[in-house]
């Protein structure tokens, strides 16, 4: 990705994501939808809430823009989900308005969304918990909204938050504690269909310890703080898978000490 800096002081560049092309365009501020089709080019900003204009990239935040430039697909993949989620939700509560039955048709699959919403901008935040994971934010034109759009925020493939565009933009507020109990589980596939739903893996997790691994160490963004309860019943019952869960956070800890490790087991 090669950033250009702008006449007011931000990093930019237009970017190919392949996975947008077809959907609906949309060009401007708050990403009104246009009458063709996008080619999947974007507008990528780099900084956009409060970094000192100017200043030349970094080394720790090339780190994060990389990190886009290689995630982007599957990244792009977890947030049509979360839209479709957030449309089907949104149209149930709206659809008795006229405006909105005429501007959000019944749809069965997020392919559908595509001639009603159109990425305009993605913004990868200079500021981050201490992670090599980027908070995103996407602005989209949507339909049912041609004022303000549809903002996006992520953690890295961790969906946080989805309303009006300005949240594509603004900086995100730090994660809240996530609490897991590890009561009632009597086999490793129910321990790992719990892990993935509490730290939202997402559909593509492969539900074993490798891929575990793979998700806390690279691809989600994790809580800054997790509670475990429960962990005597599944030490019991569940002695290796116990073991494994803990050694994979203690392997956590050791090779990447700036994530946070608010760990705790009761």
């Amino acid at each position: 990705m090669q950033f250009e800096l702008s006449a007011n002081g931000h990093w930019l560049c237009d970017y190919l994501l392949p996975f947008w092309q077809g959907f609906a365009s949309a060009h401007n501020n708050y990403a009104a939808l246009g009458d063709d089709v996008s080619d999947g080019t974007v507008s990528v900003i780099f900084g956009p809430d409060g970094r000192r204009e100017h200043a030349p990239l970094t080394a720790t935040e090339q780190i994060l823009i990389d990190w886009f430039a290689q995630h982007h697909e599957l990244l792009s993949q977890h947030v049509l989900h979360a839209i479709f989620e957030y449309y089907q939700q949104q149209r149930s509560e709206l659809i008795s308005w006229p405006f909105f039955s005429g501007h959000m048709p019944e749809i069965t699959e997020p392919q559908q969304l595509k001639p009603l919403l159109g990425l305009s901008q993605v913004f990868i935040h200079h500021r981050h918990n201490g992670s090599k994971l980027p908070y995103i934010g996407m602005l989209f034109g949507c339909s049912w909204d041609d004022e303000h759009g549809l903002g996006v925020q992520t953690e890295g493939l961790t969906v946080q938050a989805m309303g009006g565009g300005d949240g594509a933009f603004l900086f995100p507020s730090a994660t809240a504690p996530v609490v897991i109990s590890l009561a009632d589980i009597d086999s490793e596939a129910q321990l790992q269909r719990k892990l993935a739903e509490a730290l939202q893996f997402g559909e593509f997790y492969g539900h074993n310890w490798d891929a575990f691994w793979d998700m806390i160490s690279a691809s989600v963004s994790l809580p800054d703080e997790i509670i475990f309860t429960d962990t005597a019943a599944l030490t019991r019952k569940l002695p290796e898978a116990t073991t494994q869960l803990k050694l994979l956070f203690q392997r956590l800890a050791q090779e990447y000490p700036s994530l946070p490790h608010n760990i705790s087991w009761r």
